[in-house]
C-alpha cells in the first residue's frame, strides 16, 4: 500500500525539472515514513531520490540524506551498496554534525564486515569532527569504547569521557547515557575492577526499546560478550 507522503513525494519528483528543495524535503519525509512502517527498500530509494533532488548549495542536507539512504540500504540487506554510499557521504559531508553522522554510520557498517582495527580510524575521524559538540563527542566515544573491547585501557578512557560529558548535560539522551554506563561497566570489568551492578542496573533501565544506531542493541548482550571474552 502506497502511503500519502510517498505518493505526494513521487508526484513532486516527477514534476520537478531539476533539484528542488521542496521536493527533496517531501522525499525525505516519505523515506522516514517508509522506514517507520518497515519498508526498508522503499525508504532507501526515496532517501536517495531526496539526496539527488537536494540543490548542490545545500551540501549539509544533501550528504545527510545520502547517509540516510546508506543506512536504509543496510536495513534492506544491501550492505555492499550501503557501504559504497556511506563512503561517498563521509567523503563529501562538511565537517561538523553531518560529517560526524556520516563517519559514524560508515564505521558501524564496516565494523560488521571487517576487523575492528579497520573500522577504528573512521570513528577516530568522527571524534575529531565531534570536538565542540558534547553530545556528538559522547556518542562517538561510547561507540569507540565498544570497538576497543580488546584494549580495555582505551575503552575505559573513551567510556569514562563519554559519561563525564553526558553528566554535564541537564537532560542527557537516555540511549546515550545507557551506552556510556555500559561502556564504563564493561571496560572497568576488563581492567579487573569487578562487576559494578549499579551501573549495569542504570544502563538497563535506560535501554532503548526500538532500533537505533548503537553498536550493540542490548546491554546484557554487550556485557555478556565482554565477560565471556575475559574468561
Amino acid at each position: 500500500v502506497v502511503r500519502a507522503p510517498e505518493e505526494r513525494a513521487r508526484h513532486l519528483a516527477l514534476a520537478a525539472a531539476g533539484p528542488d528543495a521542496r521536493t527533496a524535503e517531501a522525499l525525505e519525509i516519505a523515506a522516514a515514513d517508509a522506514r517507520a512502517r518497515g519498508a526498508a527498500e522503499t525508504a532507501a530509494e526515496l532517501a536517495e531520490l531526496a539526496c539527488n533532488a537536494t540543490p548542490s548549495e545545500a551540501s549539509e542536507l544533501k550528504e545527510r540524506r545520502r547517509s540516510d539512504a546508506a543506512w536504509y540500504l543496510a536495513d534492506s540487506g544491501d550492505l555492499e551498496r550501503a557501504i559504497s554510499l556511506a563512503e561517498e557521504a563521509a567523503q563529501l559531508a562538511p565537517s561538523g554534525p553531518t560529517g560526524v553522522l556520516a563517519l559514524k554510520r560508515l564505521g558501524l557498517l564496516t565494523f560488521g564486515q571487517t576487523a575492528e582495527t579497520v573500522a577504528r580510524p573512521t570513528f577516530e575521524r568522527a571524534l575529531i569532527q565531534a570536538t565542540g559538540y558534547p553530545l556528538l563527542e559522547a556518542d562517538v566515544r561510547a561507540t569507540l569504547a565498544a570497538i576497543y573491547s580488546d584494549l580495555p585501557q582505551e575503552a575505559s578512557r573513551h567510556a569514562h569521557r563519554a559519561l563525564e560529558l553526558l553528566q554535564r548535560e541537564s537532560a542527557p539522551p537516555p540511549v546515550l547515557l545507557s551506552w556510556a554506563l555500559t561502556g564504563v561497566a564493561a571496560s572497568d570489568f576488563m581492567l579487573g575492577q569487578g562487576i559494578q551492578a549499579d551501573l549495569v542496573r542504570r544502563a538497563t533501565e535506560l535501554e532503548p526499546d526500538g532500533p537505533g544506531e548503537s553498536l550493540f542493541m542490548d546491554v546484557g548482550l554487550r556485557l555478556s560478550i565482554v565477560w565471556l571474552g575475559s574468561g
